[in-house]
């Protein structure tokens, strides 16, 4: 029997070290990872048989952002008003510009699970709350969310829509809302949430 620290001469043998001449702590964490690990860490995977190496931040669920709308902005009647969601309370990766475009552009394709919400004050309308993709309602069905329909001035009335949607890394989100009471109505409250949901397909 060889010797562990005896090389043949020539080299080693393709094949001749199994896992009787390897020591555990070899191939065994000797160390333990005491935090949450940095989604820079990399561990090992079996690709169909080949070892890769793969950066955690494909396992995480970002990228994650929360904005609110901290102003109580007019919306005139039957015009698709974005919100300005102006106040960042999550962002992860910075993916939300909340300083002029006030959207989500994720850079990561993936499906996303996408919430938005806002109140309308003294409702008394029909009034709707939009995810739109690259500007418009339309794109992969995520289109109009929940219908308000008050004919109380006194009401106040949330609406909300979530979606699970297919976002290349340059596709963009943003929230829109619309009412039809014929004249201007306040919006306040106004809020989205964004993340990415750890799903191994391919948009459509």
């Amino acid at each position: 029997h060889m010797s562990k620290t005896q090389i043949p001469t020539g080299g080693i043998a393709d094949d001749a070290i199994s896992e009787e001449h390897i020591d555990a702590t070899v191939i065994t964490g000797t160390t333990e990872l005491t935090e949450n690990p940095a989604k820079t860490d990399e561990i090992i995977i079996s690709d169909a048989g080949t070892l890769k190496r793969l950066d955690l931040t494909h396992l995480y669920p970002t990228p994650l952002v929360h904005v609110r709308m901290d102003t109580t902005p007019t919306i005139s009647t039957g015009t698709a008003t974005k919100l300005v969601l102006d106040t960042e309370l999550i962002d992860s990766d910075g993916k939300f510009d909340a300083s002029s475009n006030y959207r989500f552009t994720p850079t990561v394709a993936g499906y996303y699970y996408a919430y938005a919400s806002a109140e309308f004050v003294n409702t008394n309308s029909i009034a709707y709350i939009f995810l739109y993709k690259n500007g418009s309602a339309d794109s992969s069905n995520i289109g109009r969310g929940n219908m308000v329909d008050s004919s109380d001035s006194s009401d106040e009335s949330i609406v909300q829509t979530a979606s699970l949607v297919y976002l290349d890394a340059d596709d963009y989100l943003e929230a829109f809302v619309e009412q039809s009471s014929g004249g201007d109505k306040t919006v306040r409250y106004g809020r989205l949430i964004v993340f990415k949901v750890n799903h191994g397909g391919t948009g459509s």
